[in-house]
């Protein structure tokens, strides 16, 4: 039976994978996913644990009760009697217990969405100064979810009650039956040989009987969440709506390498093809396309009807919110609402999304994902991508791991890898979704002219190139151009010549030839520790760890006792052991009443058998009352508890602890960890509790392998996670297959301590089994060869004890071995809470409220130096700048230069080795870390948004009105398209907006929070470029009277918009941004030039350019293409 759980479990998993795989990406949430292979398939797992007990114990309640009948006649009715109304008591309450099971499995679902989507964004939830607002409406989706789960243990609270009326009642009501026959009948009294006859019979059927029992329940909530599954396995799967016709691309062949030219010039534009449009080959063809997200609204494009020409680039543009982004994920078939006709005639896909998916591995595993490694042709990919310097940077090149979601690269340089892996698939189409926007402007021409541009390494392999972007100086190289309206429609197409002449979208565009525009280097990949971690060490790092996890059971009965509060704890345990001295006092007051039977039959009946009575009464209630405590009161508030330990814990864990630290470690603690505190240990308690002294040799195995079983699971939820966030690259590279594989690789990993364990319990059972029998033996030939040297009541005592001591025993290890686990749970919030690194400062901090502290944002750096950990190499080192209220501060310099340690530090995300940072005179290090990001106003690298409605997203405190959240919408005009899929009551799915359109939500969100300072951290330089053009327009022309037409990256209406922005609401900010581009900050106040965590220059940009000898701010701004 072991053997098909096991079984069971496998395909299940597999199952739930591979279904994943083939959802359509509006149908899939992630929690449902991740609860369904966690939870749901462990509760599958304990109802088939149970599954045959369910007709053996039938069976052995027949033969018992036909024994029974042979020894008490009639009487045998009473027990059967008692049984029956236990199990149909049971059975009503079933499937209470299963539908609350499922709401429990919702609620659990909802917050590890939640908590999923805060673990995979810290950086920018610490930038937005979020954690103190963050945690606890995680606290209260787990209260919520307390709550739910209160219905559901009561019914399995009154089940487990009921379960054990059997033992207690069934012997009380056959004795009194048989007493009052015999009473009434004269027959001969209950004498010690049929009293314990018939009790062990009334065992061997009430044993059963409670098995059975108490098996319903859980057979029930398996069978709830079966079904869950059977939903999810049953769900709509995509479909293939794109009609594939036979390749006519020129086969590549695999061993000519492409030669890369440095010499290539980005500014040269790509020559017209001489042959006709309507000759050339086409890759795709879309007639009358109408695609969309599958709401309620209008299909994002309409009459869709256009031809990309085979081996050509093509570029696809128009204004934010266009359905740029729509339009790629309707070619790689990712939309849930795709009509008319997509011809693709083409082998392979490639696709580089505009937010890289990384998984936590390899930078070399990142990029050659499932194909195998041909080190010429990765080495050629990796110097057309411009990684070769960035990996040189780190100690173990391409063999350091990124972390989760690549934590510890930059944007640029994720999205190099990513590019990079489109490449090294040598795919005939490679769809690209504005993948240049995280690049500087030197780094951007690089990879544009080696990968895109002509004579480019996907031109060389003859590869079909569609980019959606906004850097609208690229359409000079672009072969053709498809350009998107406002209305859902293709506005025109061709190529640049042709639109150009026309006018209209192209026409009206400033577009900049870029080619000898100052920039600065890629931006600092931040702290980078990290990835000096390689595989082989990461996973040593997890084994050491499971080889620590040992428990101090005092210590952590404590820590558990604590949590769930001491008087119910001590209450919990004086039931627990009335209900022990009920559970076997009986047995001992049966003799008495025997041996006074057999000196006067039927003496004091009412005595003996009033009390054999008040004791079955005392020991359901001890139980019930037992029962509620722990299941009611002690789990609801230690469940509470605990979690908002290992929450507070997560929350206050400074960056690198999230950059080093595997997040399917830290999301089994929100899932598995919790599941075990709420379910199995409460479970384990009542069978446990009083009953320690029981662990030898089998506990300290059983205990290694459950710890085992846990830590295994670490990896294959990790990689499950990871194919949900990439499910749309997945697809596209057609990876499907090989991620299958490696998920089985895990699942056998995984299972097999859960079969070890299982083989470990059998061996238990039968050497039991053995131990039983042979004390069974000892008995009667003690009892044969010492007769009449006691009495036969007292033998009965001893054949009873030993008939139940096999079975107690193998419960008692059992259940015990399952409150260690629980308790093993336990352990590991302890140890999390204790070794995790904490924010929180170990001296007083003044407490003010944020409006006393920040009123104009004049901010001085006073002699600062701090690093990343606390050692002796420093990311900045000795800075001082006094920044005057209201002036625009321009960030720059090369890679490693400290710049987002700069930001970091601003924020008190970095801790200050030296010096002091002070805003309007405060002392930030006298602040709560959280006051201090709350008063500034960031907008962060990455769009940040949380599973939960547009009200919430925009006010994460819940206390502004809907009219000041519309109207900042209107602002960025999101509300037309926001109120269309249900206003400010609808759920906000990033998946289905635009980056373009993501960007302007935050930019909404930061109109709501007023402040004086506001900080831009590596926003994508698209978004960069966008927000600082716009205010130095503004500037220019509100203060010179001269306009400056810097707006390469931007349509005429999102122009506007975006100036009457910053005219009314950021003008007189202080502007902290690092700047991707030189160019972009020429009219800042001041720029800030830092190298090697150095401040080398900081003046105004016109007294940089005209300092004699050259500035190095000069130096590098006339550099050809700002070389390092």
């Amino acid at each position: 039976m072991n053997q098909v759980m096991i079984m069971v479990r496998g395909s299940l998993v597999t199952s739930i994978y591979r279904r994943t795989l083939e959802l359509d990406t509006n149908k899939l949430e992630e929690s449902a996913a991740v609860t369904l292979m966690s939870t749901d398939v462990e509760q599958v797992m304990l109802a088939f644990e149970d599954i045959h007990e369910v007709w053996a114990n039938i069976t052995q309640i027949g033969l018992a009760i036909w024994l029974l009948e042979q020894e008490v006649s009639w009487a045998c009715v009473a027990p059967i009697v008692v049984s029956l109304v236990s199990i149909v008591v049971s059975v009503l309450l079933a499937p209470y217990v299963g539908r609350g099971q499922r709401r429990w499995n919702e609620a659990i679902q909802t917050r590890i969405d939640v908590t999923n989507n805060i673990l995979g964004q810290m950086k920018e939830v610490k930038l937005l100064g979020l954690t103190e607002k963050l945690g606890p409406l995680v606290q209260r989706l787990r209260a919520i979810e307390i709550q739910v789960s209160a219905k559901f243990r009561k019914k399995l609270m009154m089940i487990l009650a009921v379960s054990q009326v059997a033992p207690l009642f069934s012997p009380v009501a056959t004795f009194a039956m048989y007493a009052i026959i015999a009473a009434l009948s004269s027959r001969h009294s209950l004498l010690s040989a049929q009293s314990f006859t018939s009790l062990s019979l009334i065992s061997l059927l009430s044993t059963p009987i409670v098995n059975l029992t108490q098996s319903v329940p859980v057979l029930a909530s398996g069978i709830g969440c079966l079904t869950r599954i059977q939903e999810y396995l049953s769900s709509t799967t995509r479909k293939e709506r794109r009609c594939w016709k036979s390749s006519q691309l020129q086969s590549y062949p695999s061993s000519l390498m492409p030669i890369l030219s440095s010499e290539i010039s980005h500014q040269d534009a790509r020559p017209e093809m001489k042959l006709p449009t309507a000759a050339r080959p086409m890759a795709i063809i879309i007639r009358k396309g109408q695609f969309g997200w599958g709401d309620k609204a209008l299909p994002t494009l309409r009459k869709v009807c256009c031809s990309i020409p085979m081996s050509c680039l093509t570029l696809v543009v128009g204004p934010v919110g266009s359905g740029k982004t729509t339009f790629l994920r309707a070619l790689l078939n990712e939309l849930p609402e795709i009509d008319g006709e997509i011809e693709v005639h083409g082998c392979s896909f490639a696709f580089c999304d505009q937010n890289p998916w990384l998984i936590n591995s390899t930078v070399q595993k990142n990029i050659i994902g499932g194909a195998p490694l041909n080190m010429e042709w990765y080495n050629t990919v990796l110097q057309a991508c411009a990684l070769t310097i960035d990996l040189a940077t780190l100690p173990l090149g391409d063999q350091a791991v990124v972390g989760s979601k690549g934590m510890t690269l930059s944007r640029g340089q994720k999205q190099r890898i990513a590019i990079a892996r489109s490449v090294y698939a040598k795919a005939d189409i490679v769809v690209v979704d504005d993948a240049l926007s995280g690049l500087d402007l030197r780094t951007e021409k690089q990879v544009f002219s080696q990968v895109f541009g002509k004579g480019g390494i996907l031109q060389q392999i003859g590869a079909t190139v569609i980019m959606a972007t906004h850097a609208t100086h690229l359409l000079l190289n672009a072969d053709h151009i498809i350009i998107l309206g406002n209305d859902g429609q293709i506005e025109d197409q061709g190529n640049f010549r042709e639109l150009r002449a026309r006018g209209g979208y192209v026409g009206n565009m400033i577009v900049q030839e870029q080619a000898d525009a100052p920039t600065n280097d890629p931006v600092d990949s931040g702290s980078v520790s990290a990835a000096s971690l390689t595989l082989n060490d990461y996973m040593a790092t997890r084994t050491t760890e499971l080889r620590e996890n040992k428990l101090s059971d005092c210590s952590i009965y404590s820590y558990y006792l604590r949590a769930a509060g001491w008087a119910n704890s001590c209450f919990f345990i004086i039931n627990v052991t009335i209900l022990a001295f009920c559970f076997n006092f009986p047995t001992l007051w049966l003799q008495w009443w025997s041996d006074a039977n057999e000196k006067s039959p039927n003496a004091d009946l009412g005595l003996y058998l009033g009390v054999y009575t008040a004791l079955a009464v005392a020991g359901i209630l001890s139980l019930s009352l037992a029962c509620w405590y722990l299941m009611v009161r002690m789990v609801s508030r230690s469940s509470l508890q605990l979690h908002s330990i290992v929450l507070k814990t997560v929350m206050r864990a400074p960056l690198s602890f999230f950059a080093n630290t595997d997040i399917g470690s830290i999301t089994n603690r929100f899932s598995q960890d919790m599941r075990l505190i709420d379910m199995s240990l409460p479970m384990a308690a009542i069978n446990t509790a009083l009953l320690y002294f029981v662990q030898k040799f089998y506990l300290k195995t059983s205990r290694q392998l459950r710890l085992l079983d846990l830590e295994v699971k670490s990896p294959l939820y990790s990689n499950f996670i990871e194919s949900l966030h990439g499910l749309v690259t997945i697809r596209a590279f057609n990876w499907s297959s090989e991620l299958q594989k490696q998920n089985t690789d895990l699942l056998d990993e995984s299972q097999k301590p859960v079969y070890l364990l299982y083989c470990v319990q059998r061996w238990l059972s039968l050497v039991l089994d053995m131990l039983v029998a042979l004390l069974a033996i000892i008995l009667v030939i003690l009892t044969v060869l010492l007769k009449g040297s006691t009495s036969g009541g007292a033998i009965g005592v001893a054949l009873i004890n030993i008939m139940t001591f096999n079975q107690s025993l193998t419960n008692l290890i059992r259940w015990y071995t399952s409150l260690e686990t629980a308790l093993g749970a336990i352990s590991r919030i302890s140890k999390f809470e204790t070794k995790t690194a904490s924010e929180e400062r170990a001296s007083s901090m003044t407490e003010v409220s944020e409006k006393s502290w920040l009123s104009a944002g004049a901010i001085e750096f006073h002699d600062v130096s701090a690093s990343h950990d606390g050692g002796s190499s420093m990311s900045l080192k000795n800075i001082s700048m006094s920044v005057q209220p209201g002036q625009k501060i321009g960030i720059c310099g090369r890679t490693g230069s400290g710049k987002s340690s700069f930001i970091l530090s601003l924020c008190q995300m970095l801790d200050l080795s030296y010096g002091s940072i002070s805003v309007d005179g405060v002392d930030l290090s006298t602040l709560p870390r959280e006051t201090v990001r709350g008063g500034f106003n960031s907008i962060t690298q990455e769009p940040f948004f949380i599973p939960a409605t547009i009200r919430m997203n925009m006010d994460f405190n819940e206390s502004l009105p809907d009219e000041i959240i519309i109207e900042a919408l209107r602002k960025v005009k999101l509300w037309d398209f926001i109120e269309v899929k249900g206003g400010l009551d609808a759920k906000a799915v990033a998946e289905s907006w635009s980056l373009g359109q993501q960007q302007l939500f935050c930019l909404a969100r930061a109109l709501l929070r007023k402040s004086p300072v506001l900080i831009l951290d590596e926003v994508s330089s698209r978004f960069v470029s966008l927000f600082i053009a716009f205010t130095l327009s503004f500037i220019n022309h509100q203060y010179l009277g001269s306009p400056t037409t810097v707006y390469e990256f931007v349509d005429p209406e999102t122009d506007n918009l975006m100036q009457d922005i910053i005219r009314n609401e950021f003008a007189g900010c202080t502007i902290f941004s690092i700047a991707h581009r030189l160019n972009t900050i020429m009219d800042f106040d001041k720029i800030a030039l830092l190298d090697n965590g150095s401040l080398i220059e900081f003046d105004a940009p016109a007294m940089l350019l005209s300092a004699s000898p050259p500035s190095a701010f000069a130096q590098l701004y006339h550099s050809p293409l700002g070389s390092s």
